[in-house]
């Protein structure tokens, strides 16, 4: 693309847009999600009665599996579309409403968790979108958050651009979307999470195949004009990626079927309490290096140690507000440490069931 012309910008952020799309995107892009949605959801001390909120909800895969584990959800979209679409599934423990996730018409604290998979990176400004997010968990809640680990996305979006980096470096467009290069790295999605108003974030990664459907070569180059990168070529350049492409398909197809594997960053982290000891407590304070530490000492007995320190800190707590808090403490930074973290959470939520209900 010649330095004086500008690529059109995809309306990734016109609800309209993505009103169109709705019986695409769960055709094509949901069978996919799911696995995403689901990890996020299973990695949330959530079940019966939880208040749940899933923004930018899309077609509903990750509302839809808090329901499944009895959580009362409210799926948020900005498209009418995609509410539409989550209202027909007909489930009784799902609210869909047509919202803004960068200003949120919902009260501060009003959730146990909120999830977001592959929506608030979208947004133009995903600050806001994280903020919000944080504003309506409650203190001791938790907040689950999927972005793709490339700033190209996944799926075809991203063997297409791995494409055109390889043959056309010079002619790669900037993503529509700041969030996706901001968010595809560990450490900065953990900043911003935690500059958000979350504390103690914990970042996943998990890969799966999209599988292509190549059976009608067409339906695949109809796909290209909704890639980022697809408005910066020439037509002499569109030609050679597009035959690029289709090499590819033809080496690596199974059948009817092309796996492109993408991965994701899923981030969980907890909504700090006034009680806390993240909010009241110095850093390295006894209770707390003992639980960033459970696990230190043995892989086996770190079950049993997180246990009985989540009843007791419950205990001691008088069973007000979460069962574990956590300090950003140095010893996190240990493997071994960060794995007894995900123990400790995971006692803290079931904890947080037994005694609320």
């Amino acid at each position: 693309m010649q330095s004086s012309e500008q690529a059109k910008p995809l309306p990734f952020n016109d609800p309209a847009h993505w009103d169109k799309m709705v019986a695409t995107y769960e055709a094509q892009s949901q069978p996919f999600t799911t696995h995403f949605a689901e990890a996020a959801v299973a990695m949330l001390p959530i079940g019966r009665s939880s208040k749940v909120l899933d923004v930018a909800t899309g077609t509903g895969a990750a509302a839809l599996a808090a329901a499944r584990r009895g959580a009362d959800v409210t799926a948020i979209d900005f498209s009418a579309g995609m509410v539409a679409r989550v209202r027909a599934h007909e489930v009784a423990n799902i609210e869909a409403r047509q919202m803004d996730g960068q200003a949120l018409d919902l009260p501060d604290a009003a959730f146990d968790a909120a999830v977001s998979v592959f929506g608030v990176m979208l947004f133009p400004d995903w600050r806001a979108g994280l903020r919000e997010m944080a504003r309506v968990t409650r203190p001791g809640g938790s907040a689950a958050i999927a972005v793709w680990k490339s700033a190209d996305g996944a799926a075809v979006y991203l063997l297409l651009s791995q494409i055109i980096r390889r043959l056309y470096p010079d002619h790669v467009t900037p993503m529509p979307c700041t969030g996706l290069a901001e968010l595809a790295d560990p450490t900065r999605l953990s900043a911003a999470i935690i500059a958000a108003g979350f504390s103690d974030p914990v970042v996943a990664e998990i890969t799966h195949d999209f599988q292509l459907n190549v059976v009608n070569p067409a339906d695949v180059d109809k796909l290209f004009e909704f890639m980022p990168h697809w408005g910066g070529l020439d037509a002499d350049q569109s030609d050679t990626v597009a035959r690029a492409f289709r090499g590819e398909i033809e080496r690596g197809r199974v059948g009817d079927s092309f796996a492109i594997p993408s991965t994701a960053l899923i981030a969980t982290a907890l909504r700090p309490s006034p009680r806390s000891p993240a909010a009241t407590a110095a850093p390295g304070c006894a209770i707390n290096r003992h639980i960033a530490c459970a696990g230190s000492t043995s892989s086996a007995l770190a079950p049993v140690v997180a246990l009985l320190v989540c009843v007791t800190w419950r205990l001691q707590a008088g069973a007000v507000g979460p069962a574990v808090e956590f300090l950003d403490d140095p010893p996190m930074a240990r493997p071994q440490c960060r794995r007894s973290t995900g123990l400790l959470r995971q006692f803290s939520g079931q904890l947080d069931l037994f005694w609320h209900g």
